[in-house]
């Protein structure tokens, strides 16, 4: 396991953001390090995200972003995020 944390090299700007329950936030988002958003609900994680992923849109350096729907996965007790996003790769078992 690395224990080094890695550095950030570039930064996104991400400012003046204001809907629903955030008010006049700015910050900058490193690029190629995993960042978490967290918080109780209603604090406006999704706003700050989404305003994270249309700045991203707007650079134009060639990186490929994922953006990952709130909406309901179904019904399916079974589902796990791997089979919601068709990572998981099934297989037959033949007796």
């Amino acid at each position: 396991m690395n224990t080094t944390p890695k550095t950030a090299t570039t930064w996104v700007p991400i400012e003046h953001v204001t809907s629903n329950n955030v008010h006049d936030l700015s910050l900058d988002v490193p690029m190629g390090i995993m960042t978490v958003i967290c918080g109780v609900a209603g604090s406006g994680k999704s706003t700050l995200s989404q305003a994270i992923y249309q700045q991203l849109q707007t650079r134009d350096e060639s990186q490929e972003i994922i953006s990952i729907s709130q909406k309901t996965i179904g019904i399916n007790l079974r589902s796990t995020p791997l089979t919601y996003l068709n990572i998981l790769i099934k297989y037959e078992i033949i007796c």
